[in-house]
């Protein structure tokens, strides 16, 4: 990825944010980052990161070719480290703290579920009066949340990013980069149980995102979560009025602040799901901005501001939120999907939920229940743990000839399976873990 400085930073002054000592002589001024030295140009600055295939240590050969300025690990790079990544934190740290000078407020997003939905609400709800910069798409990695800052125009005036995690450790060093002056955790689910090894280890790892905050800071978490008791003085909730923040009611929203009613306004996307996120939107915005002008934005929130896209393909329809799952999400999905109307019938493609190591049977049977409940017209499975999720269904009495399990490779039987079952006005949701590429299931359909 290559993004464009609104203001130049010396090579000089890069290499004393990351301590070192340039080889070279000369201070040029560098106007563009990139992390790939294919789309190196002359005068950019190449920061040959380390991934898992790949070693862009190898390729500062390439970049230097191109004409860019390089940061390694190598004898060969003009600015020599130890780690690339630790220092691609460090440069949009300084970059931040240095170009930024519009900037009034960073707010941090992270969470088991909602995390991009909760993001694109409060950009709603703030770009009427704040000049924002946000995270795009699902840049919320240690890569993708410094490329995001060094990526901000110089007038920017609320910095909203969205911080992810593989394992711990990370957001502590993401939130450190970037020393959020609003926190807000959405939820605590399970998503990546299977690397942290319980909802407890998850809770301690997105509390990390407190590593960075000042004391003067504030920190959203929902009401009611025993995981974050005590650390977050502020609330948000959909059911209690005595939370910080409250979103009550439907299909109306009656906003209550401290317990008191602060104004009624439509909010378009149907779904509890939503009134959750916007919940936590409404957390940071207030803390931001004016009450009566956030308020007013919230009409503005369409279905386009939420991550599950609608698409016709042939006579029926998709809805399509493959990007990621995890059985918090996936019953947030079914919600949203069994909420929506003007749909003859609505039936559901779900893939495997990764990254689940020893609970994936136990959560895949879990879903399957979750499944029967909802009593989708079709269920279609895909995967290694279809047959636990079809199990769980079969349990609590899904009928046989209405659930269709399928092994990975057999994506074309999949797709065919569907387009000959499928029925012309017919809403179907498509999910799992991004790992799944059920994208292609949907080519296949098309």
């Amino acid at each position: 990825m290559r993004v464009t400085l609104d203001v130049p930073m010396s090579l000089g002054d890069i290499a004393a944010a990351v301590g070192v000592t340039p080889s070279l002589s000369a201070n040029p001024l560098i106007r563009a980052i990139t992390t790939d030295s294919r789309e190196a140009r002359e005068g950019d600055l190449f920061v040959a990161l380390k991934g898992r295939v790949t070693d862009g240590n190898e390729f500062i050969t390439s970049a230097t070719e191109r004409g860019a300025f390089t940061l390694g690990s190598t004898d060969e790079s003009d600015l020599r480290v130890a780690d690339t990544e630790e220092s691609l934190l460090t440069i949009a740290k300084y970059y931040k703290n240095t170009s930024l000078t519009s900037l009034q407020h960073t707010v941090a997003i992270t969470g088991s579920v909602g995390k991009t939905t909760t993001k694109e609400f409060l950009r709603r709800l703030l770009s009427r009066r704040h000049k924002i910069h946000a995270t795009e798409g699902n840049y919320n990695n240690t890569i993708g949340v410094p490329l995001a800052v060094l990526s901000a125009p110089c007038d920017t005036e609320i910095l909203i990013l969205e911080l992810g995690m593989n394992s711990t450790g990370e957001i502590a060093r993401l939130s450190e980069c970037i020393n959020p002056t609003v926190g807000v955790i959405t939820n605590i689910g399970t998503a990546h149980i299977g690397r942290l090894g319980s909802r407890e280890k998850i809770a301690e790892a997105k509390l990390e995102l407190i590593c960075g905050m000042s004391p003067d800071s504030s920190l959203y978490v929902p009401y009611g979560e025993a995981l974050l008791e005590g650390y977050g003085r502020k609330t948000f909730s959909t059911s209690s009025p005595y939370a910080t923040v409250a979103v009550l009611g439907k299909p109306d929203v009656n906003v209550l602040l401290r317990g008191a009613p602060i104004g009624i306004s439509p909010f378009l996307p149907e779904g509890h799901h939503h009134r959750e996120c916007l919940a936590a939107a409404l957390s940071a915005a207030l803390e931001i901005s004016d009450i009566s002008g956030t308020i007013s934005s919230i009409s503005e929130i369409s279905e386009c501001d939420t991550r599950a896209r609608i698409r016709a393909i042939n006579d029926f329809f998709i809805l399509d939120d493959s990007y990621n799952a995890s059985y918090e999400s996936i019953n947030a999905a079914l919600y949203h999907l069994f909420a929506l109307h003007g749909y003859n019938r609505k039936s559901v493609l779900l893939g495997d939920v990764l990254e689940l190591g020893e609970f994936a049977e136990e959560i895949h049977l879990k879903i399957g229940r979750l499944l029967a409940r909802f009593s989708p017209a079709e269920i279609y499975l895909y995967g290694d743990y279809a047959g636990f999720t079809a199990r769980g269904a079969l349990i609590m009495g899904v009928e046989k000839d209405h659930l269709h399990a399928f092994g990975t490779g057999n994506e074309q039987e999949l797709a065919n399976t569907i387009s000959s079952r499928s029925t012309k006005g017919e809403l179907i949701l498509v999910k799992g873990s991004r790992g799944m590429h059920l994208e292609k299931i949907i080519e296949y359909i098309s």
